[in-house]
């Protein structure tokens, strides 16, 4: 079973392409115009990798929801019931290889800034760690729409509204009017912006932050596996 589904999510050769060679162009280009003078060009392309490391995360959260909907909201789903392996083995089996791929592919993206920009991550096996909590993150969040929506185009829509809205809340893409509630949205206004909130910390080895990041996501993937437990039930089984 294993090699089944670790194959098959192999196979998908587009997604991987525009998982990672598309934010890895999008680095490249926005670094260079945002350094005209070559200068800080290593701190502009580390912040502009991690923004589009989180967003395409979330992206990446695809790998969850069209797999789930071809096991359970197809015709396979009945074969599948005929089998001895437990449903939710299977559903653990897609998140947890999911997860993997898209951890791996944001270890290329920085991996990318440091050799072609001279970025430099301190506190790395840190910042790697939320790296992989996010990308946990990101895989239980399209299990849960698929199986609150029983359908993968509408966990589609949700997810690429989250990969687009939490981004310009946390201040990642765009700059946010001058209010006092802005510093709180950009720390806090979502998994991201918190997972966000941890490296930034990691960047500067403020404690604090690292934790509130770290604790944060930590949190979120708790109840995200018990919302996903819950609700998987009325599809699987």
């Amino acid at each position: 079973m294993l090699r089944f589904y670790t194959l098959r999510i192999l196979r998908d050769y587009i997604g991987h392409a525009i998982l990672i060679g598309l934010p890895m162009f999008l680095v490249g280009i926005l670094t260079y115009i945002n350094t005209p003078d070559g200068e800080q060009m290593d701190v502009v392309a580390r912040h502009i990798g991690i923004v589009f490391l989180l967003m395409f995360q979330m992206f990446g959260a695809a790998y969850t929801f069209e797999g789930l909907r071809d096991d359970f909201l197809t015709p396979r789903k009945d074969r599948i019931k005929a089998t001895p392996v437990n449903p939710m083995t299977i559903v653990l089996t897609q998140i947890g290889l999911s997860t993997i791929i898209t951890f791996l592919q944001g270890m290329v993206l920085i991996g990318f800034t440091m050799v072609v920009f001279n970025a430099v991550y301190p506190n790395l096996p840190f910042i790697l760690l939320l790296v992989l909590l996010s990308a946990l993150f990101a895989q239980l969040f399209g299990a849960l729409l698929v199986f609150t929506l029983k359908s993968a185009s509408k966990a589609q829509i949700g997810v690429i509204a989250y990969a687009i809205i939490a981004p310009i809340m946390a201040g990642l893409n765009v700059e946010l009017p001058d209010h006092a509630i802005v510093p709180y949205l950009e720390r806090y206004s979502s998994p991201l912006a918190l997972v966000n909130t941890g490296i930034q910390g990691a960047f500067e080895s403020h404690t604090n932050d690292m934790m509130i990041g770290l604790v944060a996501i930590l949190t979120f993937i708790t109840i995200f596996i018990l919302l996903v437990k819950h609700f998987s039930k009325r599809v699987i089984v």
